[in-house]
């Protein structure tokens, strides 16, 4: 068979050969598919992400190249060297295969992976789409005060660091403290969290180069969950494979269809709730603005 599409978890668009791209490698979360008819709650209820996304693009059969190499793949690869020497954990029949990009050939081509143990799954998205969703920067009270997301977040996780840096003996024990610890769904980002510690460590302080840029990594990672919440995306191996369909008009009559259903539900809640309803979340409402003011007062 020649060559193939891949498909976008987010919108199901086609992939083609050498599109930019986020890979995630998924593992099977914490529900039995089997048991789940009815539907799930979160995204990583069935299958669940394996470390952080790669930057990269898409290659044939399903693979991808053009790997960067910077914090999320580094940390990808220490996760797969670490799981791959325990004997209990076996990914791949040949074991000797090491480099994040063997890794990802196996797994994106589904050839050699050893699925009598661990199975494993790709779940690629676009990278425009990646950005679209990291770039939503919802409003929320923190604090008696409203402020973006991610301020809130990044704010948090500088102060949670500093905390972790002068009591590291609990430096698991403050991990609930800290959202960009946990999935939006609240299961702890275990990948993460050990990034951290071995920053703790090596007694690196906030204004270094590397806690920057892990907690900048970590932000953006818990942003991408918080979209895929929002945005009742689940984390899931997608159809297409083995197509070479890159056909676009079904998607057309998709999306002029679903812009006509949120106008529609945004003059509804306009009309039902009056001047309280934001339809822009992303900008502060005048409600909003009235309660900094009283708060800064």
């Amino acid at each position: 068979m020649g060559s193939w599409l891949g498909t976008c978890g987010i919108t199901q668009l086609p992939i083609n050969y050498g599109d930019k791209i986020r890979a995630f490698v998924i593992v099977p979360g914490y529900h039995n598919i089997l048991n789940e008819f009815r539907g799930f709650s979160y995204p990583d209820s069935i299958w669940k992400p394996f470390g952080v996304g790669i930057k990269c693009q898409y290659q044939d059969y399903g693979s991808v190249f053009e790997i960067k190499k910077d914090l999320s793949s580094k940390l990808l690869e220490k996760a797969f060297d670490e799981n791959a020497k325990d004997p209990a954990k076996v990914i791949f029949d040949n074991k000797e295969l090491k480099g994040i990009e063997r890794y990802m050939a196996l797994i994106g081509g589904d050839s050699f992976v050893n699925k009598k143990d661990q199975p494993f799954g790709v779940f690629y998205v676009l990278e425009d789409i990646y950005q679209a969703m990291v770039n939503y920067n919802p409003i929320e009270m923190n604090d008696g005060v409203y402020q973006p997301l991610k301020t809130i977040l990044t704010d948090d996780a500088y102060r949670w660091y500093n905390n972790l840096l002068n009591t590291p003996s609990k430096k698991y024990f403050i991990s609930d403290r800290v959202r960009i610890a946990h999935s939006p769904s609240g299961s702890s980002n275990y990948f993460i969290l050990d990034a951290f510690n071995d920053c703790i460590d090596k007694k690196l302080s906030i204004n270094d180069k590397k806690v920057k840029e892990l907690i900048e990594l970590a932000v953006e990672n818990y942003m991408f969950e918080y979209s895929m919440l929002s945005a009742r995306k689940a984390w899931m191996p997608q159809a297409g494979a083995g197509s070479q369909n890159d056909g676009l008009n079904v998607y057309n009559k998709i999306a002029a269809t679903t812009q006509k259903i949120i106008d529609k539900s945004i003059k509804k809640s306009i009309k039902e709730y009056g001047e309280d309803y934001n339809a822009d979340d992303e900008a502060y409402s005048q409600y909003q603005i009235e309660c900094n003011r009283k708060a800064l007062e």
